[in-house]
């Protein structure tokens, strides 16, 4: 029996081997359909290759419309710098003349602060000069007054008493 198990279970493995198709026998039939299918696949990559160069052309189109416009905003950008830059450079120059106008102004200034103090000290001077020359005069006055005063009492004295009973002149 074990003989003939061994014979049916060879069989067995026989028939099941046939039933299985081989590996390359299958590839072989699907390239043969690749074969008869590749024209209808032709149509579809040439479509798809249109397609994608259609996407492609336009978006050179596009890139190149973006690379004109930087181009140009680039110079715009560049010729709005110059005019800046020359704008700057003549407020530069601005800005030094009228550092050069005020500088002078001051020298001014400080000459007619000079001039100002001259003419404030000149006339404290003449006004100094009145008080003292007002002064003088009073003082000479009352100094006249008094040394008449004292001229007459001396002469008082020496002539003695007037007839008239008075005491002083």
């Amino acid at each position: 029996m074990t003989y003939a198990r061994l014979t049916v279970t060879a069989i067995l493995f026989l028939i099941l081997f046939s039933l299985t198709p081989l590996k390359a026998h299958a590839g072989m039939i699907d390239r043969v359909k690749d074969i008869y299918e590749t024209p209808e696949r032709i149509d579809d990559l040439q479509e798809y290759y249109k397609q994608s160069a259609s996407i492609l052309e336009g978006q050179m189109k596009a890139q190149q419309e973006k690379l004109e416009e930087a181009r140009q905003q680039a110079e715009e950008l560049l010729a709005r710098q110059e005019a800046l830059q020359q704008s700057n450079e003549s407020y530069q120059k601005q800005n030094e003349a009228l550092l050069a106008e005020k500088a002078e102004m001051l020298a001014k200034q400080e000459e007619m602060q000079k001039q100002l103090e001259q003419a404030e000290a000149k006339r404290k001077d003449t006004y100094r000069k009145g008080v003292i020359a007002v002064g003088s005069l009073i003082a000479a006055f009352i100094a006249y007054a008094l040394s008449v005063r004292v001229w007459r009492f001396l002469v008082w004295r020496r002539q003695g008493r007037d007839e008239r009973g008075a005491l002083l002149p």
